[in-house]
């Protein structure tokens, strides 16, 4: 049995994180992981210093030119980190929809594939094919 095809509001919703994530802006990268249901709002409302921070490191990996070197993994380990502190407060915690959760389930084994092979990928060229058209 083939699996149900995946439901337009998830597909628009990483296109918005990502359209957002190429124009290196901050508060549309939070407003957009928020309504995808990647973020829960607790969580940012109690920890948005740190989520902003973590966003930071995000954006400023995805702005060095060149291509994506996905063996360079040494922001892995600060979002790590800072991701733990989040995690800690259970008050906060927020599970994204099942859909949005197959998916990056789909995007970091992908990662870690490409971690592995020390892949360099010209990310923001796939990226911005990916999101021609969407507003951020």
């Amino acid at each position: 049995m083939p699996p149900a095809p995946l439901p337009a509001e998830t597909g628009e919703g990483y296109r918005r994180l990502l359209a957002a994530a190429l124009a290196g802006d901050r508060d549309a990268v939070r407003e957009a992981a928020i309504a995808a249901g990647f973020l829960g709002e607790a969580a940012v409302l109690q920890h948005r210093a740190l989520v902003d921070r973590m966003i930071d490191v995000i954006l400023a990996e995805l702005a060095k030119p060149g291509p994506f070197d996905f063996g360079d993994r040494a922001f892995v380990g600060v979002l790590r980190e800072q991701g733990t502190e989040i995690a800690r407060d259970r008050d906060t915690w927020h599970l994204p929809p099942i859909d949005t959760l197959f998916v990056q389930r789909k995007i970091s084994g992908t990662a870690l594939l490409a971690a592995r092979l020390k892949a360099r990928v010209d990310i923001r060229t796939m990226v911005a094919a990916y999101c021609d058209g969407v507003p951020s």
